[in-house]
């Protein structure tokens, strides 16, 4: 846990460097051909758990296959905001479909929502504290997300996102602070 606070502390930093001084020094420090290879060589080393994750039985293995095709489809042929979002959107999608055929059908093995309806009974108790935790969580995870290749230049130097890095970096210490051990916050 310590090297994660470590980290989180040094990425603060860079983002109130950031903040002052401009992005020309991190641009010149990790070009985009270092930050391709960064990402390529985490996306390869996942590779075998979505291969594993789809190879359960036949049924998933066509649910995967759909769905990277839908998520390919979206990237080649959409433009504009569409095209940032082909991950988001192919996984939604990938998820519709199994629901449908699982839930609808009876194809393959149902989705269990009530861990869903739970949570939501859950979120609708907590404090604005609680909900302010868990929309900073999911900002800064589909920040993540939607825009991995949006790293270097005129992005970076946008003022918005040169307020978002330290922005960012807060919302993870709250929700370090208030869940330490990484698990289920519970009031």
């Amino acid at each position: 846990m310590g090297g994660i606070v470590a980290a989180g502390v040094v990425y603060g930093l860079i983002a109130l460097i950031v903040m002052g001084t401009g992005s020309a020094w991190l641009e010149h420090l990790m070009p985009p051909v270092v930050t391709g290879a960064v990402v390529a060589v985490i996306g390869l080393n996942l590779a075998p758990v979505a291969v594993k994750a789809v190879s359960g039985t036949q049924f998933d293995a066509w649910i995967g296959l759909i769905t990277v095709l839908i998520i390919s489809l979206i990237a080649v042929t959409t433009t504009g905001i569409w095209q940032r979002l082909p991950i988001i959107i192919g996984a939604a999608a990938g998820y519709v479909l199994y629901l449908l055929f699982t839930n609808g059908l009876g194809w393959g093995k149902p989705i269990d929502l009530t861990a869903l309806v739970a949570a939501r009974a859950i979120l609708k108790s907590r404090s604005g504290a609680t909900k302010t935790l868990v929309c900073c969580v999911e900002t800064r995870c589909v920040d993540d997300i939607e825009r991995p290749g949006m790293l270097h230049g005129a992005f970076l130097r946008s003022p918005p996102c040169s307020r978002g890095l330290i922005n960012r970096q807060l919302c993870w210490f709250f929700a370090i602070w208030v869940c330490p051990s990484g698990q289920r916050c519970r009031s």
